[in-house]
């Protein structure tokens, strides 16, 4: 969303607002900015996922196709993770991604579970942790 978008949806806010009775405004006022912030701090959700996609591929070796080999899903699984840790919703990282949201929500709890077994899912976690370092090192030298 750019700049004269937010404006528009500030003042449209705004007016909405003060019709409202005095003693509601404070805490709808509070709840409409924060949801704005949280607008204006999200990446640029197509931009963002390349940027993420290539950095995953880097880290796992693949290129990411259409198949549903444990590779692929490996990269959607970090890509997933991270556009979720940036305050994306899952039904916009599954847009992104052609993928509905519960299968998002399936790659959660798939790292999360690697997460509880470490042993078990070496590589993956190694994987894991090269694609944050090399995203990490992209942001530092980007943003």
């Amino acid at each position: 969303m750019d700049t004269a978008q937010l404006a528009d949806r500030k003042e449209t806010l705004v007016r909405q607002i003060r019709r409202l009775p005095h003693q509601d405004r404070r805490y709808i006022i509070g709840a409409a900015i924060l949801d704005l912030d949280r607008d204006m701090l999200k990446p640029n959700g197509p931009d963002r996922f390349a940027i993420l996609q290539s950095i995953a591929e880097q880290a796992t070796g693949n290129k990411l196709t259409k198949s549903r080999s444990r590779e692929n899903t490996e990269i959607r699984m970090f890509i997933a993770a991270e556009m979720q840790s940036e305050g994306f919703t899952q039904e916009e990282i599954g847009r992104y991604m052609g993928r509905d949201h519960s299968t998002i929500a399936h790659y959660a709890m798939l790292l999360d579970d690697a997460r509880k077994l470490p042993t078990a899912f070496a590589d993956l976690l190694s994987k894991y942790e090269s694609f944050i370092k090399q995203l990490q090192d992209y942001d530092r030298r980007n943003l």
